[in-house]
This record gives structure tokens, C-alpha cells and sequence, in this order.
């Protein structure tokens, strides 16, 4: 018998009398299906997606943190111990001789011997400004500076502290420990070519500071040792 009515699409009886669907209807249902059936997978894929964002874009706040790591340097040079602290204590002139060191101003004081200053690290594409909270231990002995990064986007942590004091066979003992962990992986490979000398490239920019605006330390002897750890 015909089952086809007025507008509707053709259609069949089997020999058991199940309906039966034209090829045309059969097309679109089996779209609908695969529809369906892509659908879930179109969920699957977004946390995917977003998750490559996170690994190539600015965050990977969900990895771990980067390792801390801490820097030393210590050496006896010729100069006197409170020409070498006016030097590191003399913050504001950073951006003249200290490796990559692209901006320094203070910018709040809070006494004589407390300041807080602006510094700028720039490296490459990297390009970073940050607080850091610098007290001046002059009467002391040894002689400190300290420098902590208050408000750094780029650093979980970041302290440097110098120590000077007299040589027994003249001159001045200086140590510098660097304790730094950043915060971004990607921050910590761009850095990483660096860290390994990074105690020692400070070290040596302050002392050639002091050479050219004191002379030479040739008449002392020299005497340095690297330790590094992290």
C-alpha cells in the first residue's frame, strides 16, 4: 500500500510491515548522529586547547615553582672596606655599570639608612621593573648592605646581601649572597645562561667601579672563591 501523504516524503512498508525510510531521510539522520556523536568529542578537546594557551602563553601557574637558588661570591681586594660600601650603597647609580641592571631611582626613604629604590632588569625580550627594600648597616662589623624585593612580578624571592670588612693583610673582605627564585619557568630558562656567573659579573662590575674612581687595587693581592649552590 501507499503510506505517502499530501507533503510528507515517500516512504515504504518492508515485507513485515516495519516502516521504512527513504534514502533521503536516511541521510539526514545519519547527520544527526555524527552530530551527536562529535559533540562529546568537541567537549573533550576544549580543556585541551587551553591548556596548550597556558603552556605557551604568559601563565604556568600550574606547574611547579621554579627552584630557588642561591649565589656566593667572596674575595679580599686592595680597596678600603667603606669605599666598596659607598659604592654598593650608592644605589641610584646601578644603571651606569651593573649587569642588567636597565633602571635604579629611589623612590621612598624611610631614614638615613633605609631606602626603597626602583630597579629594572632587562635581558634579552625580558624587561622588568620591581621594589626593593635596601637598609645600610654602616656602623657594623662586618658592614652590610641588604637589598629585598618587595613587590617583583618577575621573583618569588630576591635578596642580595653584601658584607664588608677589613682584610687582616689590608684591603677588604667582600662576600655577596644572592638568594633568587623566580616566578615563570619560562623567566627561569631565559635566565638560566646567566645564573651561573651571576654573583661573580656583580662582583666584578663593583670592582671595576672602584677602579675607575679610585685606581687600581694592583698594589693588594687578590684573592677570590666562587661558591654557588642551588
Amino acid at each position: 500500500n501507499n503510506c505517502r501523504a499530501a507533503g510528507a516524503p515517500a516512504c515504504s512498508r518492508d515485507n513485515d510491515g516495519a516502516l521504512r525510510m527513504s534514502s533521503g531521510q536516511n541521510f539526514l539522520r545519519g547527520g544527526c548522529a555524527a552530530l551527536q556523536r562529535h559533540r562529546p568529542l568537541r567537549s573533550r578537546m576544549l580543556p585541551r586547547l587551553h591548556l596548550r594557551r597556558s603552556i605557551f602563553g604568559a601563565s604556568d601557574s600550574w606547574l611547579p615553582k621554579p627552584p630557588a637558588r642561591c649565589f656566593e661570591r667572596e674575595e679580599v681586594v686592595g680597596w678600603a672596606p667603606e669605599i666598596l660600601f659607598d659604592i654598593v650603597a650608592d644605589v641610584e647609580l646601578y644603571s651606569e655599570f651593573v649587569p642588567l641592571c636597565s633602571a635604579s631611582r629611589i623612590v621612598r626613604r624611610h631614614g638615613p639608612d633605609r631606602f626603597d629604590a626602583v630597579l629594572g632588569i632587562g635581558y634579552l625580550g625580558l624587561s622588568e621593573e620591581y621594589t626593593s627594600r635596601v637598609t645600610l648597616s654602616r656602623g657594623t662589623s662586618p658592614a652590610i648592605v641588604v637589598a629585598e624585593a618587595l613587590d617583583a612580578r618577575l621573583f618569588t624571592r630576591m635578596r642580595s646581601e653584601w658584607t664588608f670588612s677589613p682584610a687582616s693583610a689590608g684591603g677588604c673582605r667582600l662576600a655577596l649572597r644572592v638568594d633568587m627564585q623566580l616566578r615563570a619557568h619560562s623567566h627561569d630558562q631565559l635566565l638560566r645562561s646567566v645564573m651561573g656567573t651571576f654573583a661573580e659579573q656583580q662582583v666584578f662590575a663593583f670592582r671595576r667601579r672602584c677602579a675607575e674612581l679610585h685606581g687600581d687595587d694592583s698594589a693588594a693581592l687578590v684573592r677570590g672563591s666562587l661558591r654557588q649552590g642551588g
